[in-house]
């Protein structure tokens, strides 16, 4: 499994898997090919909140994403 948070599969969490997700969610973007990766806060579906948590995780100190089953 990915890492929580890697929505893009580089192996990396940063500004580029926020830019994923946002596209997946109001783009029509393409899915990743790992759900679970996309969903950080781990509630079991990928919204604005995923977004709200990832950002918060890299940039405010906030915690880091869990394992996640969406």
């Amino acid at each position: 499994m990915k890492e929580p948070g890697d929505a893009n599969g580089d192996e990396a969490v940063n500004i580029i898997d926020i830019s994923s997700i946002t596209d997946f969610i109001y783009h029509g973007g393409d899915a990743p090919s790992c759900i679970a990766s996309t969903d950080p806060n781990n509630n079991g579906v990928v919204n604005m909140l995923d977004l709200f948590s990832l950002t918060n995780y890299l940039y405010k100190s906030g915690p880091a994403p869990i394992c996640g089953h969406a």
